[in-house]
């Protein structure tokens, strides 16, 4: 995802995982191919720091894109304000109020968080009780991010509910070896 800020251009890109993918991304908006900007409108205090209260959607996206957007606005540690909007924010009385645009392009989404996202349809469709369905997404999991436990745990599930107690054991194996080498 990018922030870009009065020509300034921040990237952002951690995996995440729940309902998240990527560091701000929903799993809805990318299941329904959403692209596009949340433009935020905000107000700086005089020591140049975002008042929460401020921060409005003027045009939004959807799909849990909007909210990502205001939590971009609002962490510190995503928002690089330009040295003339801090001067600006400085000398005002009152605080100083500016737009940015959140922009979300699927493109700047990871491997991983590719694979994630397949994870998360392949539980979905094991939930559903639809296993055939569950292998499918979780080979592209697996397509994405070779190293992903989940999938790897996934795959197994999907293969027992199958009956096929040869290729869980081995999917097994392969999430316990996985999940053992991120901790």
């Amino acid at each position: 995802m990018r922030l870009i800020l009065l020509g300034l251009l921040l990237l952002s890109s951690v995996a995440g995982r729940a309902q998240t993918i990527g560091k701000h991304y929903t799993f809805e908006a990318i299941d329904r191919q959403i692209e596009g900007k949340v433009q935020v409108s905000y107000a700086l205090d005089r020591q140049g720091r975002v008042i929460p209260d401020s921060t409005r959607v003027l045009q939004g996206l959807g799909y849990g894109l909007d909210a990502r957007a205001v939590q971009v606005i609002n962490d510190p540690a995503t928002l690089v304000i330009p040295p003339t909007a801090l001067a600006l924010a400085r000398r005002s009385e009152q605080p100083a109020r500016f737009t940015a645009p959140v922009v979300f392009a699927l493109k700047d989404l990871s491997p991983r968080d590719w694979s994630d996202y397949y994870v998360l349809k392949g539980d979905k469709a094991l939930a559903e009780a639809n296993p055939a369905r569950a292998l499918s997404y979780y080979d592209l999991a697996l397509g994405r991010y070779k190293k992903n436990g989940q999938a790897c745990a996934g795959m197994a599930k999907a293969f027992t509910s199958q009956g096929k107690p040869e290729e869980a054991a081995k999917y097994t194996e392969l999430a316990n070896k996985y999940s053992m080498a991120v901790r």
